[in-house]
């Protein structure tokens, strides 16, 4: 039975090859679109997958709201703030925090010098977060003074290819030498926590006390360059975590003397939420709002939806033609489900086609339009993950463009279309086609005013 489907699509598109054509390159076009914009939905989706227990790791973020009742929302908390809560609260398995102190000049092997991008962390952080260890014992790495964990890019910098890195020394002009205890392994998966190196959090103290660092590690009021992160107990719920939280809010008002002074309330945001949620101010790179990620995803959706309501009218305006054959096929035994699955396989063979002329398109605008190429992530290929994403999207693409045609067109009554098909009657006269015309302009506005408005609130975020 499905080969017969085949073979009568097949036919049924080659006879009416400017249909086919039409269609084709329409659904090509905004297939071509939303391929590129299931890239960057794809890839926001795949960060922090490869660490342990995400289910019960939270972020504390920090919500400031001055005496003119604006409130201001952070990612970061202040340093003191995890080991107070550690200490006081019995829902924590264990936390880390990590401060980033901003980009410094380092000195390795040779004279090799680079400005890196480092953040100092607790003990625990490898612990918390799955980065994978190519040399190195990920327990201790950073529990000593003065200890570094690099990348395997960067430790390839320092000291060149295929040296071992362990034990030797980097020298940061402004905070001296430390020694690295750990390199990590390619990693296997993007995070939010990107930095070119981790540095022993209990040197923090020692540098700040030398007039190093700025003394950060005892301030409350610093809610601008640490971000603490906290794995609960087993069984332990979010708002049982949040009511923890408020307390510690509470008592920390209550401990400020001056009546100026911001109200603070600390929440704890569920570490899934960190890529794909609120717009956070001191978010760490590679954090994306949900108007960013799902706004593109909104203008892709209409961009098809344009295209499948053209599939629609025009596949309805052939129904003079296509009624007798729905009729015969009726007459002859064919049921409803069978005239329905016919229009439904030449939809998605049609969904097809235009997916292979999709991909050239894809290909031809990244290879040579600047401005699309710097859209796609780094380091993005085309593996078989991504053939999945467009095997279901052109999937959903044929269903969605094929089923309106096909339920009108498997609706025909056997003996008023053999009779007389102009009497047959699409919810109403022509109104199901006027209809159609209508929404598919109206879309093309929306398309318009939805790309303009979120390109310049976009800018405005940005800047």
């Amino acid at each position: 039975m499905f080969r017969n489907y085949i073979k009568v699509a097949v036919r049924t598109l080659m006879k009416n090859k400017l249909f086919t054509l039409i269609n084709v390159f329409g659904l090509a076009l905004s297939m071509s679109i939303c391929m590129l914009v299931l890239i960057g939905l794809k890839d926001q989706l795949g960060y922090d997958k490869f660490h342990p227990r995400p289910e019960r790791i939270y972020r504390i973020i920090s919500q400031l709201t001055n005496k003119q009742g604006n409130s201001y929302r952070f990612a970061t908390s202040p340093l003191p703030f995890a080991n107070n809560f550690t200490a006081g609260y019995d829902l924590i398995e264990t936390s880390t925090r990590v401060y980033i102190p901003g980009s410094q000049r380092a000195i390795g092997e040779n004279n090799r010098q680079f400005v890196i991008n480092g953040a100092f962390a607790d003990a625990s952080f490898f612990d918390v977060f799955g980065f994978p260890f190519k040399d190195g014992n990920k327990t201790v790495a950073l529990k000593a003074p003065n200890s570094i964990v690099l990348t395997h890019a960067v430790a390839e910098k320092m000291f060149g290819a295929g040296v071992d890195a362990i034990g030797k020394t980097i020298e940061y002009p402004t905070w001296g030498n430390f020694v690295v205890t750990g390199v990590l392994a390619q990693p296997i998966g993007k995070s939010h926590l990107d930095y070119d190196a981790y540095l022993s959090m209990s040197s923090v103290v020692a540098l700040e006390k030398a007039g190093k660092l700025t003394a950060m590690s005892e301030l409350w009021d610093n809610f601008f360059t640490s971000y603490t992160y906290v794995v609960t107990k087993k069984g332990i719920s979010r708002s049982q975590l949040n009511r923890a939280v408020e307390d510690v809010s509470t008592k920390l008002m209550a401990a400020q003397k001056n009546e100026g002074s911001a109200a603070v309330q600390f929440e704890a945001q569920p570490f899934k939420k960190i890529i794909v949620g609120e717009e956070l101010i001191a978010a760490a790179r590679n954090t994306g709002s949900r108007s960013k990620v799902w706004g593109p995803v909104a203008i892709g959706f209409i961009i098809l939806l344009s295209a499948c309501f053209n599939y629609t009218n025009l596949s309805i305006a052939r129904s003079l033609k296509r009624g007798k054959e729905v009729g015969i096929r009726k007459v002859s035994g064919a049921m409803r489900r069978n005239v329905f699955f016919q229009f439904i396989i030449e939809s998605l063979l049609l969904a097809f086609i235009a997916f292979g002329f999709a991909f050239l398109f894809l290909r031809v605008m990244i290879d040579y339009l600047p401005f699309i190429a710097e859209s796609i992530p780094q380091g993005f290929t085309f593996d078989w993950s991504v053939f999945v994403w467009f095997f279901l999207f052109t999937l959903f693409a044929g269903f969605l463009a094929g089923s309106l045609p096909a339920w009108t067109l498997s609706s025909f009554k056997p003996v008023q279309v053999l009779k007389n098909l102009s009497n047959v009657k699409l919810f109403g006269s022509n109104g199901l086609r006027n209809s159609l015309i209508v929404v598919q302009f109206s879309l093309a506005l929306v398309i318009v005013i939805f790309t303009l408005v979120f390109s310049r609130q976009f800018d405005y975020l940005a800047n």
